[in-house]
């Protein structure tokens, strides 16, 4: 009996060439679709972003107020944000402030001074206090975006004493519980580089009292 076998089908070399053409047609229209929605992405963030601030848009008398208060707390630094500046401890933000576009953002159109943007500073606020502190208006108010952020407005009419602890308390939110141990220590008891210096202990010679012991 004979059996026929069909022969192995080989593609000519015609068919082998269109197809590469092919293949490599696919990955040209795959590049340039990549090139196009790259463009569409950096053209609607130009858009989205042509009109927010950058860091030099705070007023230099603002910052020389925020700089202080937080490099004296232990391990933050200073970095330009996406709109404005911020102030961290690892990766979480302290405080962050930047000058909006009230047109675009419709949140801080009543907080307008003179007409002009306002300059704001967002924080971190202990959970309880958050109802108490937003609810005494100008100039606090609840931030359009996480479960215990606040916003204030920074002019001539705020209390920097009072921003100063606002500060700190959203540092203490934010940092790791050893270095906030750190922050509430007083001043005179933190080193330039915000380490705490040992507690100087009492003369041996000193008994009850600070009083020399007789016998």
């Amino acid at each position: 009996m004979t059996i026929a076998l069909d022969r192995p089908t080989v593609a000519p070399r015609e068919a082998v060439i269109a197809v590469a053409k092919l293949g490599g047609l696919a990955w040209l229209l795959r590049l340039a679709k990549a090139a196009t929605s790259d463009r569409h992405a950096k053209f609607t963030h130009n858009r989205y972003y042509r009109r927010m601030s950058s860091p030099g848009d705070v007023p230099p008398e603002i910052l020389d107020r925020l700089r202080p208060i937080c490099r004296r707390l232990p391990d933050t630094y200073e970095e330009p944000a996406w709109i404005g500046v911020r102030w961290r401890i690892r990766t979480r933000t302290v405080a962050h402030v930047y000058t909006p576009d009230p047109e675009r953002f419709p949140v801080y159109a009543r907080h307008l001074i003179a007409g002009e943007a306002p300059t704001v500073m967002t924080f971190r606020v202990p959970i309880d206090d958050l109802l108490s502190l937003t609810t005494r208006g100008f100039p606090y108010f609840r931030a359009p975006w996480g479960h215990n952020v606040v916003a204030t407005v920074l002019g001539d009419h705020t209390d920097w004493t009072e921003t100063t602890e606002l500060i700190t308390d959203s540092y203490c939110e934010m940092a790791p519980k050893f270095l906030v141990a750190q922050a509430a220590l007083p001043a005179d008891l933190l080193d330039p580089r915000g380490a705490a210096q040992p507690t100087p202990s009492p003369p041996a010679h000193a008994g009850l009292g600070g009083v020399r012991a007789t016998a």
